[in-house]
């Protein structure tokens, strides 16, 4: 029983420890911020540092190219990571970052229903997405069985010889096209339930925001979100999901192309400032979609009016604002690949050789744990892009006087003067730095 378990479930228990180090990550920036943002930091270094002793290790022994290019860039990313923590301990912003972080994990323990629901979207995703997991459930095995059916068709004909065997005439051109729109349908789904976990937690987090009285905040909240999100919005996050897609797959396409062109500088060069304008266009629909989802919650308006709506607003803030949330989801993103490398860290040695093919439970439990590790560490950067859009229209409708206060908290309405203020030395340091030049 012990090998079985070890042998069909292995994955099953880093999966768990990642979902474990998400909890206490929220607890601690919650509780204790200022500890947990730079045990964060400092961790994902260690963690990193780790990793890349390991990696040489093994090319001592091996011997082999490839660990030695993968030691080279796990040595590289150790440095960048420790430029990072060096920058965050010089730079006077990090208290901006904290203050979000605990107001966004303050908000989240107070509908406690939203640390679950990352988990829902997970579980739905990877159901939907043909996983063997929930083969039991008759949608599941009905989609199982087309795809096989389909794949099976792309292939070629079964053939089974006199002997019993069981070959197949395989038609690799048809078999690719398949599997390659396996994949796209795959990161469009993946797109798509990220949106819909956006929209319904920002609908959310903008109801809390918007109470007088933060006591009296109820699951309400959520459900009402996840109610007007179903009733009126899937079609909103459909369109951006798929226009996001679309440049996607233009920028692989383009990317695929410029190989191929070995020998033609011209075209190579064409096809080179194409791919980095559909780059720059992807990540810009990919900024863009989020905030217009946030503001689609907020105002039940289209994906075009709100994504308008939430670049102007973002704009006339930045004008004079320092942007908070941007560094608090890219110190969130550190904390998300520390708990990921920590993981497989541990997962590793459950591997045993009494395993066949050891390797495939710690790749199998590298995908669980990173899709897991993306919708809790999406959940938090959503929770503090809401926060920080919600303060952005509490500032554009209230004065903060006794007749219009604001709905932000004090240590919101701290962190927006204090952003405030880094702006405006900024601005005046820009300004010194160009008269004397």
């Amino acid at each position: 029983m012990d090998t079985l378990f070890k042998k069909k479930f292995l994955f099953l228990i880093p999966v768990a420890i990642a979902i474990v180090f998400s909890f206490f990550a929220f607890v601690g920036y919650c509780l204790f911020t200022n500890f947990t943002y730079w045990f964060s930091l400092m961790a994902t270094v260690v963690v990193w540092a780790i990793w890349a002793g390991l990696t040489w290790n093994w090319f001592l022994q091996e011997d082999n190219m490839r660990v030695l290019v993968a030691a080279v860039i796990l040595t590289v990313l150790v440095v960048a990571f420790m430029g990072v923590l060096i920058h965050a301990l010089l730079s006077d912003r990090y208290s901006l970052i904290v203050a979000l972080a605990a107001e966004a994990s303050m908000t989240i323990f107070k509908l406690p229903v939203l640390l679950v629901f990352p988990l829902m979207v997970t579980f739905c995703k990877l159901a939907t997405s043909l996983d063997v997991l929930f083969q039991p459930l008759l949608v599941v095995f009905a989609m199982h069985s087309y795809w096989v059916y389909m794949l099976l068709v792309a292939i070629g004909i079964l053939l089974d010889n006199v002997t019993g065997v069981v070959t197949a005439d395989v038609n690799f051109v048809l078999f690719a096209v398949w599997f390659h729109l396996a994949i796209a349908l795959f990161i469009l789904l993946t797109s798509i339930m990220n949106g819909f976990q956006c929209m319904v937690v920002a609908g959310a987090v903008g109801s809390s925001y918007f109470t007088r009285d933060k006591t009296t905040v109820k699951i309400t909240a959520f459900t009402n979100s996840l109610y007007v999100t179903l009733r009126y919005h899937l079609g909103t996050i459909a369109v951006g999901s798929l226009f996001i897609q679309s440049l996607s797959v233009t920028r692989s396409l383009t990317h695929c192309a410029r190989q191929h062109l070995h020998g033609r500088p011209l075209l190579s060069s064409c096809y080179h400032c194409l791919l980095r304008c559909t780059s720059f266009l992807e990540e810009t629909a990919q900024y863009v979609a989020k905030r217009a989802y946030i503001m689609t919650a907020f105002h039940g308006t289209g994906i075009v009016k709100s994504g308008k709506r939430a670049a102007r607003l973002t704009w006339c803030i930045l004008l004079q604002n320092f942007m908070v949330e941007t560094a608090a989801c890219d110190t969130m993103n550190c904390t998300g690949v520390g708990i990921f490398l920590a993981t497989m860290l541990i997962s590793v040695n459950f591997c045993t050789d009494d395993i066949q093919h050891n390797f495939l439970p710690v790749l199998l439990a590298a995908i669980y744990v990173a899709t897991v590790l993306f919708f809790y560490i999406s959940l938090m950067n959503i929770a503090m892009v809401t926060i920080y859009l919600c303060s952005c229209e509490d500032i554009l409708m209230n004065d903060g006087s006794t007749r219009q206060p604001y709905f932000m908290s004090r240590r919101v309405l701290g962190m927006m003067t204090t952003a405030t203020h880094v702006a405006a030395l900024e601005e005046l340091k820009r300004r010194q730095r160009s008269e004397r030049s």
